[in-house]
């Protein structure tokens, strides 16, 4: 019984530690800017940012197998409620390419699910691969409408 409740923890453990965290970047010589992303231990995470009078919303940290675009897949649960949607999303970098899933995130038909959900999972289907490659991450979205509206505030 002990060893079943320790693999529970351990498995919990993956997904609710984790939440959004807000930074606001200011580098001297540009206007300073906010962000916010996934304070996740993963090398991938997910960002929002205000670009343009809009709050863009990418994956970073992902190797991609060509220049894109590629497919990624959104399952945010909402109240124990799975809801999905799919943006084939553009890729841009060189070094460390991000895929940009909304370049006005508020505008969005997933937005109140981006809001109030608390995981969201991403499915994301690089096609440039020899076979297809499917990879799948879980996020908490503990604090992610307190993230969005921090970045979208100017």
């Amino acid at each position: 019984m002990k060893r079943l409740l320790l693999l529970g923890i351990i498995a919990l453990s993956f997904t609710s530690n984790a939440q959004w965290v807000v930074n606001k970047l200011d580098n001297g010589f540009d206007i300073p800017s906010k962000i916010a992303y996934t304070g996740e231990k993963q090398s991938v995470y997910l960002k929002l940012e205000y670009v343009s009078d809009a709050v863009v919303f990418y994956v970073g940290g992902e190797a991609y197998c060509g220049d894109g675009p590629v497919f990624v897949e959104l399952s945010f649960q909402v109240n124990g409620v799975n809801k999905q949607y799919g943006r084939a999303c553009p890729l841009y970098g060189d070094e460390d390419p991000i895929a940009v899933v909304s370049v006005d995130l508020i505008n969005e038909d997933f937005y109140a699910d981006f809001k109030s959900a608390s995981t969201i999972k991403i499915r994301i289907s690089d096609f440039d691969c020899s076979e297809t490659v499917k990879t799948l991450y879980t996020y908490s979205m503990s604090g992610s409408t307190a993230a969005v509206n921090y970045v979208a505030k100017p």
